[in-house]
């Protein structure tokens, strides 16, 4: 983390380091073993998580530099509020979009931005600023074709979701996730970047934002992964997020 904001000029400094963080980030388990814990842990004390933001908001340009960034947004807001709000608070929302938006022929950069986007929902939606949890109408944690993990939630939003899809909106991002959908990215990076604007337009919807979804052509773009691809994950992601659109759940 030092190291990126020492020399946050320097691609070959910044490479080196966000891949670092994503190691120490990363699980592979849906329950982390204790080692896994404390380098997560370890990465969001030591100011790991913001310098990862920084690092892509600062070579938003060079894709190898974002895609590891959003892999370490992704591991770390999924499953800890804390890093949710973090990542928040540290501007991970326009550094994603503004990722997707300099390299808009890159499957891997949109597939990773998309689900660390994603997993913002994920890490926020077991408790709002009190702690007080919220009930689960059936949220479902999918792996992804290229092997990340996201979980399309369908709790009842709160209050700290709530901003966070309010936030997106204003940022644009339902526009950005349907023209991931629309980019026409083929092979399992483009599966997977479909998948990862799936989950994030689900959340949004689902977290308050339908009608923002809805406007920027959500529900064309849904229909065409469902046409397009017929792998059951894909397809399970893609029609919770049309019925996120409505109000309802599949």
């Amino acid at each position: 983390a030092a190291a990126i904001r020492t020399h946050l000029e320097v691609e070959g400094v910044q490479d080196a380091a966000v891949k670092a963080l994503s190691s120490l980030s990363a699980s592979a388990d849906s329950e982390p073993s204790a080692s896994a814990v404390y380098c997560r842990t370890a990465v969001l004390e030591q100011g790991g998580l913001e310098a990862a933001v920084l690092a892509a908001a600062a070579h938003a340009t060079k894709p190898q530099i974002a895609l590891y960034a959003a892999r370490v947004v992704g591991h770390l807001a999924q499953g800890s509020a804390d890093a949710a709000k973090e990542a928040v608070r540290v501007g991970a929302v326009p550094a994603m979009v503004g990722a997707i938006r300099a390299s808009p022929a890159d499957a891997d950069v949109a597939a990773k931005c998309c689900t660390a986007l994603a997993n913002l929902f994920v890490g926020g939606a077991g408790a709002d600023a009190d702690g007080d949890a919220n009930a689960d109408n059936g949220s479902g944690t999918f792996n992804l074709a290229g092997g990340t993990t996201t979980t399309v939630s369908t709790q009842r939003p709160s209050a700290f979701v709530a901003k966070v899809a309010e936030a997106m909106v204003l940022d644009r991002v339902p526009e950005v996730a349907v023209g991931v959908l629309q980019a026409g990215h083929s092979g399992v990076a483009g599966q997977e970047a479909c998948e990862g604007a799936c989950a994030l337009l689900s959340n949004i919807a689902s977290m308050g934002q339908p009608e923002a979804c809805r406007a920027v052509g959500a529900e064309m773009g849904l229909n065409s992964v469902l046409a397009q691809y017929p792998q059951e994950s894909t397809q399970t992601i893609a029609r919770r997020a049309l019925s996120a659109l409505v109000g309802s759940y599949e």
